[in-house]
């Protein structure tokens, strides 16, 4: 086995195995086609006791309930009071020592603003007594004012103080709070808080109280004081507060209640209800559980199942490659790019299967996007491989879902929709068809189905919902991912193909200065690709764009081409055939080079080098006859270094190339003459092998053919000679 294929094995198991792993586990779909509001149309008795588990929607409500319940826990710092307290004594000390000592009134105001306390001018002049006429009436008036500042602070930071309430209030639903005190709790209101700016609105009421008959200097004082040293002495402890909630929700039971052996769950024709479905799921869930738990074997044979199913569905994919498409099948990258696009829309659908109301979007399983791996694929590979794609996805997302087909039915419909919309994108503005159509497709088609199954109006429109989102999301996203993809695995799609058949590209442009007898033949040879591929059904954008990029190595050495030689003026005439058969070959090799630092695609660079295949220089091989010994001269040193055309592409352009330099060529441009030239260049390359690797049939060279005659017919047409002096405009009809 070779490492191709080792890998190939290797990808294989990996692709299967994650697959396997995707499936739901631990459930039965026993009941997984029973929803609500149909009838049943069977009793069904409970074979054993089990607990019914809450549905997601009860078991969410519950929790955010629980999480809630716990109110904010504040941190209380005993700290705080003391220290402000004490830098209060401290101010007062400092302001009866200031009074004691006589010292200036200038230097006391300077000291005192050294302090960087937000007292106004006025009441630091207060403090110092500035205008006081008895000192002992001053300092009674500093008690009184010290023992009032001391009282409102206690007051305040008895309850305690917060920074901003407002912070705390958004975090609790039932107004209380939970402050933690020197290894104790207490729940009390919130509203019994407050914060520094509620403190400061009460404060002027309160002092008036302990202040009655003070003047209002002394009012103002006493509160700008007692706010320079106002400081929050509560703080939210977030991190035990998201612990006590956590532990909450862990508290949340997930049963709601028990089912006892032999219970009716179900009468015969009676209408499903939701609760009726939460006890239906209950009992496949433990239905599994108890297999499992019964026999190892079971366990085994589970994954067994799983396996088998994705390695079928798998196969699908790799038969139908190996058969068909054996170029990509061939190309690993490709492989594993197909593995992606089949996993992706899998893996999104076991996410919905375990969270069904994902983000509150009921029906979720509308979103798993097989729409957008089938366009991806059809842009980044081919049409018919989207469409089988499209299948196999349909067939894994449906065993993930429980094997309800409803959703991947839809999906698969609206796939094969996208595939027909994106088939032939050229430009990025062609995907706002599928955004207009696949959302108003997936509309329909749930609707339809829904109507099939009897679905109430309120479940069809909440099914549409995400239908159209996923219709109208998946060619967006194929926008933004396609230049991902085609960088990760060099795919060159139609859009970046178009984009380098601009005429104004650097390397065509240089090419039209520098060899334009080369360039003129490219073009003609993008016509001539153009048609023939599109007669037998190959990619003709490709083509075109090869002609015109296949010998950009010419552009070195332009005037070494008779397409670019003036009459009478050929270098070849003084080298020796060798020589000029090494020039000749050699744009091949500078072609890819151009190539390269212009970071040509892939499928250029090898339309580059297969575009000549291993054909021999004929006229200077025969050349070197003529000058030496035939048996010396060997045809390896006069062909092109191949290889030969592996694409049907490459394989057009060669003989476009080939046909294109014959018929410029001939003498006489006759219908008949152009005709036979055709036939012996096609029949030259096929005599020489050149065509056994491109998977051209007979039949399309057939096709071929054809199709290169009207071309150059139009290009090469017999013109009628217009008498002496006259010119075509002469020929016009004249004006009455």
């Amino acid at each position: 086995m070779n490492t191709s294929a080792r890998a190939k094995l290797a990808l294989c198991i990996v692709v299967v195995v994650l697959l396997s792993l995707l499936f739901p586990r631990g459930e039965s779909f026993e009941f997984s086609k029973l929803q609500v509001g149909m009838v049943s149309d069977k009793e069904i008795i409970a074979p054993f006791t089990f607990n019914v588990l809450k549905n997601e929607d009860e078991l969410e409500k519950q929790r955010a309930a629980a999480r809630q319940s716990v109110p904010p826990i504040l941190d209380y710092d005993p700290t705080v009071a003391s220290r402000q307290r004490a830098r209060l004594d401290s101010l007062f000390e400092w302001v009866t020592h200031a009074l004691s000592n006589e010292v200036p009134d200038s230097s006391s105001i300077a000291s005192l603003k050294k302090l960087k306390l937000p007292l106004f001018e006025e009441t630091i002049q207060l403090l110092l007594g500035t205008e006081a006429t008895s000192k002992r009436r001053h300092l009674r008036m500093l008690s009184q004012l010290k023992q009032t500042c001391n009282k409102l602070l206690t007051d305040i930071y008895s309850l305690g103080l917060l920074e901003n309430k407002q912070q705390i209030v958004s975090k609790t639903t039932k107004g209380v709070v939970i402050i933690r005190r020197e290894g104790e709790e207490k729940t009390i209101a919130l509203n019994q808080i407050v914060d520094v700016s509620e403190a400061k609105t009460m404060l002027p009421e309160k002092i008036r109280k302990f202040l009655p008959n003070s003047e209002d200097r002394v009012l103002k004082a006493c509160y700008e004081i007692t706010t320079a040293f106002l400081s929050p002495n509560l703080s939210f402890n977030e991190t035990k507060t998201a612990q006590r909630r956590e532990q909450a929700v862990a508290s949340v039971p997930l049963y709601k209640r028990t089912i006892l052996a032999n219970e009716r769950i179900l009468a015969s024709h009676q209408v499903i209800t939701q609760e009726d479905m939460d006890v239906l799921k209950s009992l496949a869930k433990a239905k599994a559980q108890r297999e499992i738990q019964r026999s190892l074997w079971r366990r085994y044979l589970l994954w067994f199942g799983r396996t088998l199913v994705s390695l079928f569905s798998v196969s699908i994919l790799v038969l139908y490659l190996y058969c068909f498409k054996k170029q990509i099948y061939n190309n690993n990258s490709l492989l594993l790019l197909l593995s992606i696009m089949a996993i992706l829309p899998t893996a999104i659908a076991s996410f919905v299967a375990t969270n069904p109301t994902f983000m509150g979007v009921y029906r979720s399983e509308f979103l798993v996007p097989i729409a957008l791996s089938s366009m991806l694929v059809t842009v980044l590979l081919e049409a018919e491989i989207g469409i089988i794609l499209t299948f196999v996805n349909v067939l894994l997302v449906g065993c993930v879902l429980g094997y309800h087909f409803q959703s991947p039915f839809v999906s698969g419909l609206c796939g094969v929709l996208s595939v027909y919309l994106v088939r032939n994108v050229r430009h990025r503005r062609q995907f706002y068809r599928p955004m207009i159509f696949l959302p108003l497709a997936y509309a329909v088609i749930i609707t339809a189905t829904d109507l099939l199954r009897f679905s109430s109006f309120s479940a069809i429109s909440r099914g549409i919902l995400p239908g159209m989102l996923n219709g109208f999301l998946s060619p967006v996203l194929t926008i933004g991912l396609l230049p991902v993809f085609e960088s990760i695995f060099g795919i060159t799609t139609n859009i970046t193909l178009l984009e380098l058949s601009d005429l104004n590209h650097p390397l065509l442009r240089d090419l039209a200065i520098k060899a334009p007898g080369t360039y003129n033949h490219s073009i003609i040879v993008g016509s001539l690709a153009e048609a023939a591929a599109e007669a037998i059904g190959a990619n003709s954008l490709l083509a075109r764009v090869g002609s015109y990029y296949h010998d950009i190595g010419k552009m070195e050495k332009p005037e070494y081409f008779v397409e670019n030689q003036l009459k009478g003026k050929n270098p070849h005439d003084k080298l020796s055939p060798s020589m000029s058969s090494l020039i000749l070959a050699s744009h091949i090799k500078e072609g890819c080079e151009l190539a390269d630092r212009y970071k040509l695609p892939r499928v250029i660079k090898d339309i580059i080098r297969q575009h000549h295949g291993r054909t021999v220089m004929s006229y200077f091989y025969h050349r070197a006859q003529e000058r030496g010994d035939k048996e010396e001269v060997k045809t390896d040193r006069f062909q092109y270094p191949g290889p030969r055309p592996q694409t049907k592409e490459a394989a057009i352009v060669m003989l476009a190339d080939s046909v294109e330099a014959a018929t410029r060529s001939l003498p006489q441009k006759t219908s008949s003459r152009i005709k036979e030239t055709i036939k012996e260049v096609v029949q030259s390359k096929l005599s020489q092998s050149e065509l056994d690797e491109s998977d051209l049939t007979l039949r399309d060279l057939n096709k071929i053919s054809e199709s290169f005659l009207p071309i150059l017919l139009g290009i090469f047409h017999v013109r009628v000679e217009y008498p002496k002096g006259q010119t075509d405009a002469d020929s016009l009809p004249k004006k009455r």
